[in-house]
């Protein structure tokens, strides 16, 4: 006889102390920088990927969000840490990698749909400077 309709069964992480682990290395992951896809979990005879654990953050009160929130601030400070190193000419940069960075990740260029004003960001290089840039 199958389980009824709306049951937990399936669900993977079940205890308080699954949740926080698993959340906690989101969160880490998400605080370096990288791209939420990227992020997977094996361990402790657990399998999952970012997707699986969004749909979680979603709908389960024990993840809150401001965790993860401040993980994705960290991340974007990482890279807009790199972005003006490069824009001072204090380290070098491949310009069209960070475009696709930022455009991928944060959404950068694309058009926010309450508001229709274009919000492109150039980060074409102009600098100045003699060095190498």
């Amino acid at each position: 006889m199958a389980a009824p309709i709306g049951n937990n069964n399936a669900k993977k992480l079940k205890t308080i102390e699954q949740k926080e682990k698993v959340y906690k290395s989101y969160c880490q992951h998400l605080s370096l920088g990288k791209c939420q896809n990227s992020w997977y979990y094996e361990d402790d005879g657990l399998t999952l990927t970012s997707e699986t654990l969004e749909k979680y953050i979603k709908e389960d009160v024990d993840f809150d969000t401001i965790h993860k929130d401040i993980a994705k601030a960290k991340g974007l400070a990482i890279w807009e840490d790199v972005l003006a190193k490069g824009a001072k000419c204090e380290r070098d940069i491949n310009t069209a990698a960070m475009q696709m960075i930022m455009r991928n990740m944060y959404s950068w260029d694309k058009e926010d749909k309450d508001n229709s004003q274009d919000k492109t960001i150039n980060i074409s290089r102009s600098c100045t400077c003699n060095n190498k840039c």
